[in-house]
């Protein structure tokens, strides 16, 4: 490749990264200035108002009226927290939920199981228990020129950070490769 080819390469990359990082700080400043502010409901800053005196000293609520009756409220009672239609027990803390969906999942049962559902119990005699035979890897096969190799290998490494010139490096790195391309035909050390 020419070196024209790779700079115009390389600037139509730069070019791409900087139109996508510019879109992307576009997008995040549009969200940002449509999404509207979150205003706390006054149920909300009520309950916060009640989180912070002691139970004793907070005041009862009046009961809700019909329309908050059908919004989902939560309900703080004694460290439990649930939500629900409607309003809560006189001694609950209560907040009105704003958005989300109110289902009710029942919890699953729980049943034991009965002791004639169990399987039957098969017995297996001693004789039908056997040892299953460790097969051996395929390098064990060849262990011993295995570890030839790997000696040679050991030596020639040694032998070429002993500083010697450029051809008998040269000729070390290519026995040293002949050594692998055996090993590796032995399947050594899998």
């Amino acid at each position: 490749m020419s070196r024209n080819a790779i700079q115009e390469t390389t600037l139509a990359i730069s070019l791409t990264m900087l139109i996508g990082a510019l879109l992307a700080t576009a997008l995040w400043w549009d969200a940002r200035q449509t999404a509207p502010a979150p205003t706390p409901s006054p149920t909300a800053t009520h309950s916060a108002t009640e989180a912070a005196s002691p139970p004793s000293a907070r005041p009862h609520t009046a009961p809700a009226t019909t329309e908050q009756n059908q919004a989902l409220v939560r309900c703080e009672h004694q460290g439990r927290v649930t939500y629900q239609r409607g309003t809560c027990a006189a001694e609950a803390q209560q907040a009105q939920v704003a958005g989300g969906t109110f289902s009710v999942v029942s919890p699953p049962s729980v049943s034991s199981p009965s002791p004639q559902a169990r399987p039957p119990e098969t017995k297996i005699e001693h004789s039908q228990v056997g040892f299953i035979a460790r097969t051996s890897s395929l390098g064990e096969r060849h262990a011993r020129q295995c570890a030839l190799l790997e000696e040679r290998i050991a030596r020639i490494d040694e032998s070429a950070r002993r500083g010697q010139s450029s051809r008998s490096q040269e000729k070390l790195k290519e026995d040293r490769r002949r050594v692998q391309e055996e090993m590796w035909a032995l399947k050594c050390g899998f």
